[in-house]
Parts: C-alpha cells; structure tokens; sequence
C-alpha cells in the first residue's frame, strides 16, 4: 500500500499562548503588584480605594483586582507638565 506523504516542514517548537497584552482579556493585578507598579504602600492604595481616588474592581467582598491599563490612564492623567525652559 503506498504512504501518502506530507509536504510540512516541522521548524521547531511555536509559542501558541497568547501575548501578554491581548486586548480581548484585560491583566488584572491585586494590591502588592500595583503598589509595586506605582511605587506606593499598600496601605495608601487601601485608603485610595476606600475613598475612591484608583479605579479598581471589586471581585468579592474582600477582594479588589486593579486593571492595568487603567493604572497607567491613570498615572498619565496625573503627570506634571514641564515648564518650558526649565533647568536646575
């Protein structure tokens, strides 16, 4: 019986995961990862969530989940202009 055979070239191991920063699944992070992104203490970033001031989600009663995107919309909203001309 003759063997049909195949026209693939195998070229070595694909990365089939998807990228890191797929849109179509947003990367949540909890309060020790987004400390550590905004270089703040845990502590404030519970204050800032209790009052309101971080856009967060709360996932269940205890636990608050932080997208990344929005932290870095965030961060950017708050940057300080530079002043033209300025030098030390």
């Amino acid at each position: 019986m003759p063997t049909k055979k195949s026209h693939l070239t195998v070229i070595g191991p694909v990365d089939v995961s998807p990228p890191a920063s797929s849109s179509a699944t947003p990367q949540l992070v909890g309060y020790a990862e987004a400390s550590r992104i905004l270089s703040l203490p845990v502590g404030t970033l519970y204050a800032m969530v209790h009052d309101g001031k971080i856009p967060y989600f709360r996932i269940a009663e205890r636990t608050v989940r932080f997208r990344l995107d929005e932290l870095e919309r965030w961060l950017e909203a708050r940057r300080a202009p530079v002043a033209a001309g300025a030098t030390r």
